[in-house]
């Protein structure tokens, strides 16, 4: 199945022409920011114009291709009129993208400097950094590369000749990058092998390695991450005591909004953990499952004392020796 059969005849020919406009405009560096903003709203526009966009009811409005981080099967859809002011239409693309980046003029005081990177192999010298902050891949969960296709096509179209529209690890490749994206998926390969649990986790605990490298003795590391499977957590935290991180804590934080249309009538992913790591150092001994189970009682009745009279969830992860982690959950609620 090509990414052209996911369109009707008239969504492609109005995506096309919304590219070319993009692609005629002046390619002078002065041009260049306000190109990459006609290019994100080609790109919002392919969103929502295919034949998988969907009505929402409970808002009346026309709902994107990817209400959830998938393809599904599609028995109907939603079209709108691309060209007239409604939802999902290209003005309504125009009004979103211009109000970002209006909200982000005014709110950035500080420039930055974003460089497209392998997680494995960082550009950065080491002890380079205060923060080290991560949401890696989701073990299983998202087929990343394969959704962000969806919208390379259409970008690359837009503006062939822009630096970031490119594979930095292959330069063969004219789609995005494959061989070294580290997920759990035995349809793939790489190295020369398929990506099973085993290959995820060797990624990530290269990634974290790396991520130990570049960041000062003193300072923090968060990793952001979400699964429903038991597999999945201990195939991260294995990659972070690999890559010798120490997990100082943990935070659930509601990171998803709630009207989005795959949290209607679903059992959606509402939070995300923030799991606060440090540098652990290399002579740092090795715990015993024994004495974890020793200090239990007593931690867990000073957790308790603690979350008196608070109206949230915390999440305690206890990491023995045999990297395996133990995590269970306790909560109060204000009456």
């Amino acid at each position: 199945m090509a990414f052209g059969n996911l369109f009707t005849a008239r969504q492609k020919l109005a995506l096309h022409s919304i590219g070319d406009r993009v692609r005629a405009m002046g390619r002078d560096p002065g041009q260049m920011s306000l190109r990459e903003c006609a290019a994100i709203v080609a790109s919002r526009c392919a969103d929502y114009n295919s034949a998988y966009a969907r009505w929402a009811p409970s808002g009346e409005f026309v709902g994107n291709t990817f209400g959830r981080q998938a393809l599904g099967p599609s028995w109907e859809f939603c079209e709108p009129a691309i060209f007239q002011e409604e939802s999902g239409s290209y003005y309504g693309a125009v009004e979103w993208v211009s109000r970002v980046a209006e909200l982000q003029g005014s709110a950035v005081a500080n420039a930055a400097q974003v460089q497209p990177a392998d997680a494995c192999h960082a550009p950065l010298p080491d002890l380079a950094s205060d923060v080290w902050f991560t949401d890696p891949p989701y073990y299983d969960a998202v087929p990343y590369s394969d959704l962000s296709d969806y919208f390379f096509v259409w970008l690359k179209r837009a503006m062939p000749d822009h630096p970031l529209l490119r594979d930095v690890t292959d330069p063969g490749n004219p789609l995005t990058p494959k061989n070294s994206e580290a997920v759990q998926d035995e349809t793939k390969i790489g190295d020369g092998r398929p990506k099973d649990r085993a290959f995820f986790e060797q990624a990530m605990a290269q990634a974290f390695s790396e991520g130990r490298r570049l960041l000062k003795d003193e300072g923090v590391g968060s990793v952001v991450f979400a699964h429903k499977t038991t597999e999945g957590w201990e195939a991260l935290l294995a990659g972070m005591i690999a890559g010798g991180w120490t997990i100082t804590g943990s935070w659930p934080i509601a990171t998803e909004r709630p009207g989005r249309l795959r949290s209607q009538e679903s059992a959606a992913l509402a939070t995300s953990a923030h799991l606060v790591c440090r540098p652990r150092p290399d002579d740092a001994p090795v715990g015993d499952w024994g004495e974890v189970l020793r200090e239990l009682p007593e931690r867990v009745g000073d957790w308790m004392e603690r979350l008196q009279g608070r109206a949230f969830v915390e999440q305690i992860l206890f990491l023995p020796a045999s990297g395996r982690p133990w995590r269970f959950t306790v909560g109060t609620q204000r009456s």
